[in-house]
């Protein structure tokens, strides 16, 4: 039906699909008064570090599974619709990297949410080893970073 969505439940939780990669379905959100459920991957990185795409609400329960994990190194805004909880997880987790897609900027500026360096199509040396990554160019509108999980060959996507 045209208006509704559901979570994934359980929410705001870490669920292992592969080895050092997890996902976390977050809580639905609104745009363009349309709900969307949400979707986090967490990669450990060989480094023993953690990369964090597309980030959900960071509740403290969830903050407590990941410190459990690591430590956040990366937190990649994928594209113009999935960096509004950068903020939030950029000041939980200080030392770590906020990285943003082609267009992410300018909109998330307008909510005081900034980025340290943007994603390009080569992956970044940190993560290179354990990820590849590509720019799908869209519209005026889209553009998405897609990255590929080397090891569980897992191709992760936002909106395409």
């Amino acid at each position: 039906m045209l208006g509704t969505a559901e979570t994934y439940d359980p929410i705001n939780r870490l669920k292992p699909i592969a080895e050092n990669i997890w996902i976390v379905d977050g809580p639905l959100i609104t745009f363009k008064s349309m709900p969307f459920s949400t979707r986090m991957t967490i990669i450990k990185l060989s480094s023993g570090r953690l990369f964090i795409h597309s980030p959900t609400a960071l509740t403290s329960a969830l903050k407590h599974q990941i410190d459990q994990l690591g430590d956040v190194a990366h937190i990649i805004a994928p594209n113009r619709i999935h960096y509004w909880w950068v903020g939030e997880w950029g000041q939980a987790y200080p030392n770590a990297t906020k990285w943003a897609a082609p267009k992410v900027r300018p909109q998330a500026k307008q909510h005081n949410i900034l980025f340290d360096h943007d994603l390009t199509d080569q992956a970044e040396t940190a993560w290179s080893e354990d990820i590849g990554q590509v720019i799908a160019r869209g519209g005026r509108f889209m553009e998405e970073v897609i990255f590929f999980h080397k090891s569980s060959k897992t191709l992760i996507l936002t909106d395409m």
